[in-house]
C-alpha cells in the first residue's frame, strides 16, 4: 500500500442537517442510545436537574424549538434534509412537519404530539416563532407566516412574509425570528442568505436606499435585522457575520447572538449586535477571504477570523474556540440560580452541551465568562440545537441528537429529544395567563417566555391609554430594571405621553434605563436633537455609545457638533466606542471630524491618534500617514496604521503612499509598508524609488512581506532569493508555497530547471515543493523530468508523486500512461498512484486502463468498526502519510481542508469513520468544489475562499490559493463530488483506518 498524500479529509464542521441513515445497528447500540441512556449521560450545573420532556417517536431531527403560553413546545423536524439518496428513511413526500408537543397529564412528560402543519414547503426549517395564533417559520428560501384561524391547532392560512433568501434547504439561510421588548420582529441569516425580497418578489432597501443585499454597497456575508410585525421597516441592523443561527433581544432592546467560523478556526464567538456595526468576516474593502495577505494579519486565527485588527470592525464579545453554536435565548426569569438571570444562553452542538454567558458592563462593551449549564461526557450524539425559556421559568433543550455535526448530513434521521433544565424537584405545571385586564396583562409582561409577553404586549398596546396607570406603576415602582424597561417601551408607544416618558428616562439612576429611553427615542416620531444632546452629557459611556448609535441616522445641522462632543468623552482604549464614534460618523465623516477639530480635539494624544485610525475622511489621511511614519511605535501598530491608511480612497491615498516612500527619516519598514499599499503603477521608476524598494526588501528579509513586494512589483531580478526561499526546508510551508508560485507567476520557471537540473538532494526538494504549484507550466516541466533519462530514477519518481497529486496533474499522468509515453520501469509507482486517485474520472480510466477489479476485502459494517480498538500513536502516523497534505493538526500539515485539531470533541467515532468512508454524503459550506475554466486554456479545482468584484481566489489541493481575475474565467462549474476520495477507508484498509479514527478521536480540544 502506498502513501498518498493527496488524500483529503474534509470533516464535517458546522451545523447542517442530512437525513441519511440511522438503521442496520445492533440491539447493545440502540440500549446504548435509547433516550433513558441519553438522559442518564447528562450532567447540570449545580442546583438544577434535567428531565426528558419528549422523545423519539414524537419527534425526530428537531433543528428549532419555541414554547407557547400554554407551556406546549412547538417543533420543526428535518426528516427531508437533503434526503434525496437516502433509502434506508425514505422521503417523506407529504414534507416535514411542524409537532406542538403538550404534556396533557401534568407528569412532566409529553404524551401527544399534534401536527399542527405538514409540507414540502417546511422541509428542514431552521427556525420558528409561535406569536399567538400566528406561526413565523423560517425555511430557506422562505419565511412563512401560517395562521391558526378557528383555534384548532391546525395552519388554515399560509403568507409569505419574506422571500429569496439562499438557497433551497440551506441552514447558512434564514434563521429564526423573535418578538422584541419594542414590538418589533428580530432575525438573521447566514453567508447564504445573500439578499432578501418582500412577499412579492421584489428588493428591499434600507433607509438610506441601499440594496439589502450582500454584494458589498455595503453589507457583506451574514445579517440581522429588525422589521415590523408585518415586515415592513425592514433594517440591517449588523453585517458581515458567517452563520450566525439566532439571535436573542433582552429587555433593554439589546441584541445578542453567537456565530459560526470556518470549520476548524477555533473561532466561534459570541457577539453583542452594535446596530449597524460590521463584524469583520470578509474584508470590508473587497469582500476577500480572511485568510488572504493583509498588512495588519493577526498572529492568532481565531483573531485573524474576524478582521479584529481592523478599523471599522465591532469587537467581539468573546472567542469560543471550536464549536457549533445554534439556538439562543437570554434568560429573564427567576425560577433558575441567580448567576444565570438576564443572560445569554445557547445550545452548543459541537462542544455537547448548553451553555451560558454572565456579561459585565465594560466602558461602552461588555465581557464574558462561559459557564456549563449542561453537557455530557460519555454520550457524544447530544447535539442541543436549541434552547428556550418556558412560561415556568425553566429552560426546554432541543437535541438534534446524531453521531455527527456538521458537513450537510446527519448520522440518525429517527432519534429527537427535548430535554428540560429546572431546579431539582420543580414540577412543570406552567399557569395560565389572562390579557383581558390592564393589571393581569401587566402580571403577564413579567413572564419569562416570550410568546406570554408577545400576548401581553399586544393586548396593552390595544388598550392604549387605558393601560398607562398599569405600566406607568411598574415603571416607577418595580425593583425589576428589566420589567421596567418592559413597561417603558409599552409606554413610549402611547401618542400623546410617549416623549413625556422618554425624558423622564433619561433622567433614571439606571444607565440601561437611560441607554433604552435613547433606543426607544428612535422608534418614535420625535426630534431625536434633544434626546442625543441630553445623552451626549451622560456619565454612563454605555449610554453614550447608545447616543452615537442613534446619531447615525440623524439628519439634522447639530450632528457635527454632537459627534464632536461624544468623540472628547472617548478615553482612548474602548474599542466599543470607538467603533459606535465611527459608525455614528457614516455619512457625513468629513463635517463630524472637522467639528471634532474645532472643538480643540488634539491627534496628538493617544485618544486622538485612535479616532485619527478609526476615521474615514480626506482630513485625517495626512494625520494617520504622520502616525504611521513615527519612529516611537512598535512594528505592530505600524502595520495597524498603515492598514488603516488602506481604507481612503483616491489620488489622495496615492500621493500620501508615495510621500512616505519618499521621506526621510522615516525608517525602512515605513517605506516597505506604503510600498506594499501603493498602486505600482502610480510609482515611478526613479533611482531614488528604485533604491526604496531595494532598502524595504533588506528590511523585510526572512518575512513574508518580502515575497509580496517582489511579486507586487515583479522584481524577477529577486528570482535566486525567491528559489532560495523555496529550497529552504527551516521556513514556514506557507512562505515556501509562495515563493514558489511567485516564481511560476513571474514566468521564471527556467530558475527552478536550474535548480532541478542540478540531479541532487536539492532538486529532489524542488520536485516534491513542485506539487504545491497547480500550473500548466509546472506540469510540462514534471512531465519533461519523467521522460528525461539524464534524471536519475530517485528525481523522476518524485516527480511521479508531484505529477499525480493535483486534479490536472493526475490527468496528465494518466495520458501518459494511456499513450504509452511513460517509461516502463515506472509503471508500477503509477499504477498505485492512478488507482486510488482522488479524482473520479482519472480513477475509472485508470482502473479500465490497468483492468483492475475492485477485489479488495470491503470495508465490514458500522457496528463492526466501532468494535475495533485503534491505536492512538499509530494512527498519527497513518494521518501524516494520508491526511496532512491538506490538513493542520496543532500546526503540522498544510491549510486545504478543515483544521482538524479538536475535531474529536466534535464527531463521534461513527460519524469519523462516515466523513472518511462516504464523503459525498456530506460536504462542510465553503469547501464545495469548483472546476474554473480560463481563457488561456488552464483549469483550476479547489474551493472558493472568496470573491470580489474583480477576482476569485480559488484554493487548490495542497493549499494553494489562487487569485483569478474575473475576466479571465470563461466558466465555473460545481464539482458534483467532495474534494475527499471516496476510496480512502478502503484504500487504508479496516486497521488503519481505526488507528486513524482512534487518533482524530482522541484531538478533543477545549470544551
Amino acid at each position: 500500500m502506498r502513501k498518498c498524500v493527496f488524500y483529503i479529509l474534509l470533516l464535517p464542521g458546522f451545523l447542517c442537517f442530512w437525513a441519511c441513515g440511522g438503521g442496520g445497528r445492533t440491539g447493545a447500540e440502540k440500549e446504548l442510545h435509547s433516550p433513558e441512556a441519553s438522559l442518564a449521560a447528562l450532567h447540570t450545573a449545580g442546583g438544577l436537574e434535567v428531565s426528558l420532556f419528549a422523545s423519539e417517536p414524537l419527534i425526530s431531527n428537531p433543528t428549532n424549538i419555541d414554547i407557547d403560553a400554554r407551556g406546549r413546545v412547538w417543533v420543526t423536524e428535518a426528516w427531508n434534509y437533503r434526503n434525496w439518496l437516502n433509502t434506508e428513511n425514505p422521503y417523506r413526500e407529504n414534507g416535514d412537519r411542524i409537532i406542538i408537543l403538550e404534556d396533557t397529564d401534568q407528569d412532566g412528560r409529553a404524551d401527544t404530539g399534534k401536527v399542527f402543519y405538514q409540507d414540502t414547503l417546511i422541509n428542514a426549517a431552521m427556525g420558528i416563532a409561535v406569536l399567538g395564533n400566528q406561526v413565523i417559520v423560517s425555511c430557506s428560501p422562505n419565511v412563512l407566516l401560517l395562521t391558526d384561524t378557528d383555534g384548532d391547532d391546525k395552519a388554515d392560512k399560509k403568507e409569505v412574509l419574506f422571500t429569496g433568501i439562499g438557497g433551497e434547504q440551506h441552514d447558512h439561510a434564514v434563521h429564526a425570528f423573535v418578538f422584541g421588548p419594542d414590538g418589533k420582529l428580530y432575525f438573521n441569516f447566514g453567508n447564504e442568505g445573500k439578499t432578501i425580497l418582500d412577499k412579492h418578489g421584489e428588493p428591499l432597501y434600507d433607509r438610506q436606499g441601499r440594496l439589502i443585499s450582500a454584494g458589498g454597497k455595503p453589507y457583506r456575508q451574514g445579517m440581522a435585522f429588525r422589521c415590523n410585525p408585518d415586515g415592513s421597516e425592514l433594517e440591517v441592523i449588523g453585517h458581515n457575520f458567517r452563520n450566525p443561527y439566532e439571535l436573542a433581544v433582552d429587555s433593554y432592546g439589546g441584541v445578542w447572538q453567537t456565530d459560526n467560523d470556518d470549520d476548524g478556526n477555533r473561532g466561534t464567538r459570541v457577539n453583542y449586535v452594535m446596530e449597524y456595526g460590521n463584524y469583520g468576516y470578509t474584508d470590508e474593502l473587497s469582500g476577500a477571504w480572511w485568510g488572504q495577505w493583509r498588512i495588519n494579519r493577526e498572529d492568532s486565527v481565531p483573531f485573524r477570523h474576524w478582521h479584529q485588527d481592523d478599523p471599522g470592525v465591532v469587537p467581539n464579545l468573546l472567542l469560543n474556540g471550536a464549536g457549533s453554536p445554534s439556538g439562543a435565548c437570554v434568560y429573564e426569569g427567576t425560577l433558575l440560580p441567580a448567576r444565570y438571570r438576564g443572560q445569554f444562553i445557547h445550545a452548543e452542538a459541537g462542544k455537547n452541551a448548553v451553555l451560558a454567558y454572565p456579561v459585565i458592563p465594560e466602558g461602552a462593551g461588555f465581557r464574558a465568562e462561559r459557564l456549563i449549564l449542561l453537557n455530557t461526557e460519555n454520550d457524544q450524539w447530544f447535539r442541543p440545537v436549541d434552547v428556550c425559556v418556558a412560561p415556568d421559568g425553566s429552560l426546554m433543550v432541543a437535541d438534534w441528537y446524531d453521531p455527527g455535526v456538521g458537513g450537510h448530513r446527519a448520522g440518525d434521521v429517527r432519534r429527537g429529544r427535548v430535554y428540560r433544565i429546572a431546579p431539582k424537584g420543580h414540577t412543570y405545571r406552567p399557569k395560565s395567563n389572562s390579557f383581558d385586564h390592564p393589571d393581569k396583562a401587566v402580571e403577564a409582561l413579567a413572564n419569562p417566555a416570550q410568546s406570554v409577553r408577545y400576548l401581553a404586549w399586544m393586548a396593552l398596546h390595544e388598550m392604549g391609554k387605558k393601560a398607562e396607570p398599569a405600566l406607568r406603576d411598574v415603571f416607577a415602582k418595580s425593583s425589576d430594571p428589566r420589567q421596567r424597561a418592559r413597561a417603558f417601551w409599552l409606554l413610549t408607544r402611547l401618542p400623546e405621553a410617549g416623549p413625556g416618558y422618554i425624558l423622564q428616562a433619561l433622567e433614571d439612576k439606571n444607565e440601561r434605563i437611560r441607554a433604552t429611553a435613547v433606543r426607544a427615542a428612535r422608534q418614535i416620531n420625535i426630534d431625536l436633537t434633544p434626546v442625543i444632546r441630553k445623552a451626549a452629557d451622560d456619565s454612563s459611556s454605555l449610554v453614550r455609545r447608545v447616543a452615537l448609535i442613534a446619531l447615525h441616522s440623524l439628519d439634522a445641522p447639530e450632528k457635527p457638533a454632537l459627534w464632536a462632543q461624544l468623540a472628547a468623552a472617548y478615553d482612548g482604549r474602548d474599542r466599543w466606542y470607538l467603533e459606535a464614534l465611527g459608525i455614528a460618523a457614516e455619512g457625513n465623516p468629513d463635517a463630524c471630524f472637522a467639528a471634532w477639530l474645532e472643538n480643540g480635539g488634539d491627534p496628538s494624544t493617544p485618544a486622538g491618534q485612535k479616532i485619527v485610525w478609526r476615521s474615514r475622511t480626506a482630513k485625517a489621511l495626512p494625520l494617520l500617514a504622520e502616525m504611521a511614519a513615527a519612529n516611537d511605535i512598535s512594528d505592530n501598530e505600524r502595520r495597524n496604521r498603515f492598514r488603516a491608511i488602506e481604507f481612503h480612497k483616491g489620488q489622495a491615498k496615492q500621493e500620501i503612499l508615495l510621500s512616505l516612500i519618499r521621506k526621510q527619516n522615516a525608517g525602512e519598514r515605513t517605506a516597505a509598508y506604503a510600498l506594499m499599499l501603493v498602486d505600482p503603477e502610480s510609482v515611478p521608476q526613479t533611482p531614488a524609488i528604485k533604491q526604496a524598494i531595494e532598502n524595504s526588501l533588506i528590511a523585510l528579509k526572512g518575512e513574508p512581506e518580502y515575497i509580496h513586494l517582489v511579486a507586487r512589483f515583479q522584481l524577477k531580478h529577486k528570482a535566486t532569493e525567491l528559489v532560495s526561499i523555496a529550497m529552504d526546508t527551516t521556513a514556514s510551508g506557507e512562505m515556501r508555497e509562495d515563493a514558489l508560485n511567485t516564481l511560476v507567476k513571474m514566468d521564471l520557471v527556467t530558475r527552478i530547471r536550474t535548480v532541478i537540473d542540478a540531479d541532487d538532494a536539492g532538486s529532489l526538494i524542488m520536485a516534491v515543493l513542485l506539487r504545491e504549484a497547480d500550473d500548466d507550466r509546472i506540469f510540462k516541466e514534471l512531465q519533461r523530468i519523467i521522460l528525461n533519462e539524464k534524471y536519475s530514477e530517485d528525481l523522476r519518481r518524485e516527480a511521479i508523486n508531484s505529477l499525480g497529486a493535483t486534479w490536472t496533474g493526475s490527468d496528465k499522468l494518466m495520458q501518459l500512461a494511456e499513450t504509452g509515453r511513460l517509461p516502463s520501469s515506472f509503471d508500477t509507482l503509477a499504477r498505485e498512484i492512478l488507482t486510488s486517485a482522488w479524482r473520479p474520472d482519472v480513477l475509472a480510466r485508470a482502473r479500465a486502463f490497468y483492468q483492475e477489479d475492485e477485489e479488495d476485502e470491503p470495508l465490514p459494517e458500522m457496528a463492526a468498526l466501532l468494535d475495533l480498538r485503534g491505536d492512538v500513536t499509530a494512527g498519527a502516523t497513518v494521518f501524516t502519510a494520508w491526511c496532512s497534505s491538506c490538513h493542520v493538526i496543532n500546526g503540522k500539515g498544510i491549510q486545504f481542508g478543515p483544521e482538524l485539531s479538536e475535531i474529536g470533541g466534535k464527531l463521534s467515532d461513527e460519524a469519523l469513520y462516515d466523513a472518511i468512508i462516504y464523503p459525498d454524503k456530506g460536504i462542510n459550506f465553503g469547501f464545495e468544489g469548483y472546476i474554473i475554466q480560463l481563457k488561456d486554456g488552464r483549469s483550476l479545482t479547489g474551493y472558493i475562499t472568496g470573491e470580489t468584484s474583480s477576482e476569485v481566489s480559488l484554493r487548490s489541493i495542497g493549499g494553494q490559493t489562487h487569485k483569478v481575475r474575473s475576466a479571465d474565467i470563461v466558466s465555473r462549474e460545481n464539482y458534483e463530488h467532495s474534494l475527499m476520495p471516496s476510496g480512502l477507508g478502503q484504500a487504508i484498509g479496516k486497521y488503519q483506518l481505526a488507528n486513524l479514527v482512534a487518533y482524530l478521536s482522541s484531538l478533543k480540544g477545549q470544551k
